[in-house]
């Protein structure tokens, strides 16, 4: 039996999108297991009562941070983090999973940008193998790591089908038809470009979810009182599942017009339920999107309103097919594959 330690430590932040991915690969890894492996999860001390899919549990403590070499008894130790705090004794081997390199467009200054790259470097260097999240994040990790001959595989995330949770109109969600989008206010989810377009479409509003209590969260509040516009857009904060789900649901259009993604699992999770998504050209949204998505060409607000207004009369005409093309585009972001893709890595070190 092949030993395996899977790191979760980032369930800690369990509102984010790594305790997101945490939380659902440990899920499907435990569904698909297999008797000649050995799955231990490593939790944070925090998650300890609420982690209650499997006995196999260690918590990170600081004791296993500060002293890597007696985190033994493991053939291979996987960390979904690609900044982890524990790292396996020496005879371990050691995956390492790159969901991003955002901090090349996120820090502003070439200083930061080469200590991330130099911090991320030393996680790469101690791995004996690289997993990413897509295409995109794999030919970033080519372009500035060195990677000294290992090979970075590609294993994309799983998302769930918003079909899962039963539906639950919010208290605060109008009759009025909307618009919606989701995700930690952080700028680069350039939200900004959908509150000045929201000028242009005086018959929609525009629901923004996620955690906003951010500097960027509050900018976005001032601009919509600038643009006189808080009757219509609605940054509701937080949801539930079943609340999200409805508002896939029922929204009008997906819009998503992020600069920086290692995946883009709203917009995926948006598509399952074959709704149409406008999509920046950025990153990996392209890849995700694939040609079942439609594109802003730029971000100039008159630009992104004939888009989306010929992209739904598009979508609208034959609403059927393309509800089905999107669907079955999508349909291999799958965490049970996911899952199986992570298990026959972990047993090429038998």
């Amino acid at each position: 039996m092949i030993k395996v330690l899977v790191d979760l430590y980032r369930l800690k932040e369990v509102n984010s999108g790594l305790g997101y991915f945490s939380n659902q690969l440990s899920s499907s890894l435990i569904e698909n297991q297999t008797e000649d492996l050995g799955l231990t999860f490593m939790i944070p001390n925090s998650r300890g009562s609420k982690f209650s899919i499997s006995s196999n549990i260690v918590f990170a403590s600081i004791f296993k941070m500060l002293f890597s070499r007696f985190n033994t008894g493991f053939d291979v130790w996987h960390s979904t983090s690609q900044f982890p705090k524990v790292y396996p004794g020496s005879k371990t081997k050691f995956i390492l999973t790159i969901h991003d390199l955002n901090f090349l467009i996120e820090k502003p200054n070439l200083q930061k940008k080469a200590k991330y790259l130099k911090k991320l470097q030393n996680k790469v260097d101690r791995a004996d193998a690289i997993t990413s999240i897509s295409l995109y994040t794999k030919t970033l990790i080519e372009e500035h790591i060195s990677l000294k001959g290992k090979k970075v595989h590609v294993i994309h995330n799983g998302v769930e089908s918003p079909e899962l949770f039963a539906y639950k109109r919010p208290q605060w969600a109008s009759n009025k038809k909307f618009f919606f989008s989701i995700g930690y206010f952080t700028a680069k989810k350039n939200w900004e470009v959908l509150i000045d377009m929201m000028t242009e479409f005086p018959d929609y509003n525009l629901i923004i979810s996620g955690f906003n209590n951010t500097a960027y969260g509050k900018s976005c509040e001032n601009l919509i009182k600038q643009k006189g516009l808080n009757d219509r857009i609605v940054l509701s904060g937080t949801i539930s599942n079943e609340e999200k789900s409805w508002l896939y649901a029922e929204c009008s259009a997906f819009l998503f017009p992020s600069l920086a993604e290692g995946f883009g699992m709203p917009a995926v999770e948006a598509m399952k339920l074959g709704k149409p998504v406008f999509l920046s050209k950025f990153t990996s949204l392209p890849e995700i999107g694939g040609d079942a998505a439609f594109y802003f060409d730029n971000f100039d607000k008159k630009s992104m309103k004939l888009k989306i207004t010929s992209g739904l009369q598009t979508y609208n005409a034959d609403r059927k097919a393309h509800e089905d093309k999107i669907k079955s585009h999508v349909s291999k972001f799958d965490w049970d594959v996911a899952a199986k893709k992570y298990i026959e890595l972990y047993k090429s070190f038998e």
